[in-house]
């Protein structure tokens, strides 16, 4: 799953802390994160549980959007 990073200052802060939740997080690029969750037993279950955390870390970082990119 890809993760839209509005300001690319804080693409790293979100690698980290998604690290902390046990996630497998990489930038991609300046403002782009790759992530693969914790083990979920659907997608839908490991999309929601990564908008839930988005929500907690954006509450953390007013003024930053982090967005899941959903697939086309």
């Amino acid at each position: 799953m890809e993760v839209k990073v509005s300001d690319p200052a804080f693409v790293y802060d979100l690698v980290c802390s998604l690290k902390r939740a046990a996630y497998v997080a990489t930038a991609l690029d300046s403002n782009t994160v790759l992530v693969r969750p914790p083990e979920s037993s659907t997608i839908e279950q490991a999309r929601t549980h990564l908008a839930f955390y988005l929500v907690n870390w954006r509450s953390r970082h007013p003024g930053v959007d982090a967005d899941l990119v959903e697939p086309l």
